[in-house]
């Protein structure tokens, strides 16, 4: 069977992600997908365009509530202790490594777009730099800088030889390998291309000639 869903969707049906958010602009396709998951025995609770999948309802009244709390309607609100608190439950019930909750916590209580330094970036160098600042090895397969839908990990690791990142990552790529061998293939061969992001956060290819601020070679996959 070839997988087309995003890989996140495939997790969760393995057991290995205990729930999902899935963000649908139109009402009759969140009706859609929510039938669809109840027809196969999931959680569904839905809020403001979003849908809370889990195997089972507290789950996903959980994961509506943290949210509400880190982006309740109006202005978004500074990020106090108790907001702090709420993304702390969304990656846990998200089944994102601690390690991993902990690093976006801290760079959220900096300011997502500063960097160590106090200099400022796209939130995506932030997080690339900080990763590489923690590790000791780059490995691919914790890549974030592929479209959501198909990167392995769907959080920002703590660094890139996270190893509760690493076995989330290997599962997931073992049963995508299972259903569709030759796509499982060609996204290990797009995650170990070079990484070269622009201040703004922009992936510049090899021959761009503006200047880089983060650069990954990849040690392995």
């Amino acid at each position: 069977m070839i997988v087309t869903a995003p890989l996140e969707t495939l997790a969760f049906g393995i057991g290995i992600k205990p729930a999902l958010r899935v963000r649908l602009a139109e009402p009759a396709a969140r009706e859609r997908e929510a039938d669809r998951w109840r027809e196969r025995g999931a959680s569904v609770v839905a809020h403001a365009g979003l849908l809370y999948v889990a195997r089972d309802e507290a789950t996903a009244a959980a994961l509506r509530e943290a949210e509400a709390a880190v982006l309740p309607d109006g202005p978004l609100r500074p990020p106090d202790a108790a907001v702090r608190d709420a993304h702390r439950t969304l990656g846990r019930l998200l089944g994102y490594p601690r390690c991993c909750v902990e690093a976006f916590v801290e760079r959220l209580a900096r300011g997502v777009e500063v960097r160590a330094d106090g200099g400022r970036a796209a939130e995506v160098v932030v997080a690339a730099e900080d990763a590489l600042r923690r590790g000791r090895r780059r490995h691919a397969r914790l890549s974030f800088f592929l479209p959501k839908r198909r990167a392995l990990v769907p959080f920002d690791p703590c660094a890139f030889d996270c190893q509760p990142a690493m076995l989330y990552a290997d599962a997931l790529l073992s049963a995508y390998s299972e259903r569709d061998r030759t796509a499982a293939n060609e996204l290990a061969g797009a995650l170990l291309g070079e990484v070269r992001l622009a201040a703004d956060g922009a992936r510049l290819r090899p021959d761009d000639p503006r200047p880089h601020v983060v650069r990954i070679r990849w040690d392995t996959l």
